[in-house]
């Protein structure tokens, strides 16, 4: 990933810091020409769902009305409130035009570390009929993880997994479930 130009300046200050340091810059000066001028602000960078469920949470408000200096657009706001309401998790009302967190958006920010079609999967799972609570969090923590989550080859040959193999029927996320499973039997 390229950094900016303000990110390359903060590093050579940094070289100098405690002693006498020098920086070396490993582009060419084309490259150094293609940078941004600033990094992006991370708050851009981060789901908005989850920005907004985090700013219900601490000012009982949506993420728009605060005021900040930097916000994602109207429309990635609405079309992540609609995608929270659609996941249970806030409440739209028709009235007013008033939005709030529901019951289960409630639980959604205490578990802020997943992403909230994670929680809904968590929370759905606790029904009878599912029965499947403990796999749900297991896979909502799997998929919350990202990618760093993911056994790297060298870990693969160390636990003796085999990732082509035992692919299951109903897709990827049984498929991962399964491997965590084997890790689990593997670390027993």
């Amino acid at each position: 990933e390229q950094i900016s130009k303000a990110s390359a300046k903060q590093r050579k200050g940094r070289a100098g810091r405690t002693a006498p340091g020098r920086c070396y810059y490993l582009y060419s000066q084309s490259d150094k020409d293609q940078m941004q001028d600033y990094d992006k602000p991370s708050i851009l960078e981060s789901p908005v769902d989850k920005l907004i469920l985090y700013s219900f949470n601490v000012n009982d408000t949506s993420i728009e009305n605060l005021g900040l200096m930097d916000c994602p657009d109207e429309h990635s706001i609405k079309a992540a409130k609609i995608h929270l309401e659609d996941l249970g998790m806030l409440e739209i009302h028709k009235e007013d035009g008033s939005v709030s967190l529901s019951t289960d958006g409630k639980v959604a920010t205490r578990l802020s570390m997943m992403e909230p079609q994670a929680v809904r999967m968590i929370l759905n799972s606790q029904t009878p009929i599912f029965n499947c609570f403990k796999d749900a969090v297991k896979l909502g923590a799997i998929l919350s993880c990202g990618e760093d989550f993911l056994l790297k080859q060298r870990d693969l040959d160390k636990y003796e997994v085999n990732p082509t193999e035992n692919f299951h029927d109903l897709g990827d996320h049984f498929h991962i479930l399964s491997l965590f499973g084997m890790f689990e039997k593997k670390k027993a």
